[in-house]
């Protein structure tokens, strides 16, 4: 299933990008327009070439001791305090994170998946914000 650049942004449907939407609901959670608007800029910065091969996925935002993470069933979540950390930092963590998910990582693989994500997050153009990661919270580690 790809990135349908018209549908919403949390939920296991394809993604409207352009929708003007209130906070979505999904489960008993709700992402908040901040945060649905920095999963949007990743999302649409994604090359088009890699969104017929996207997984299915949801965002909730809720505590999450590491910022953001991603597991493998296609959940990412996402830390409030995300959008507290410069945007570049914060753009840089959820672009790392879908990489992780389009990847299909399942968490077994290391530092080799967090050195997988960083390249694939650079090769859409998010170069300087795995830069900004990296340089405010360090090289990856295997957590």
């Amino acid at each position: 299933m790809g990135i349908d650049r018209n549908a919403s942004t949390t939920g296991r449907s394809n993604m409207d990008l352009n929708a003007e939407l209130e906070p979505l609901t999904v489960y008993s959670y709700k992402v908040s327009p901040a945060m649905d608007s920095l999963v949007r800029h990743v999302l649409k910065t994604i090359p088009d070439c890699y969104t017929e091969e996207f997984p299915s996925f949801s965002v909730f935002e809720t505590y999450n001791r590491f910022g953001a993470h991603c597991e493998p069933e296609g959940n990412i979540f996402c830390d409030p305090s995300l959008l507290n950390l410069p945007r570049d930092v914060a753009t840089g963590t959820l672009a790392h994170e879908f990489a992780h998910l389009f990847l299909r990582h399942t968490g077994e693989g290391g530092l080799h998946d967090e050195h997988e994500a960083d390249a694939l997050a650079c090769r859409w153009g998010f170069e300087k914000e795995i830069e900004a990661l990296r340089e405010h919270f360090g090289p990856p580690t295997e957590q």
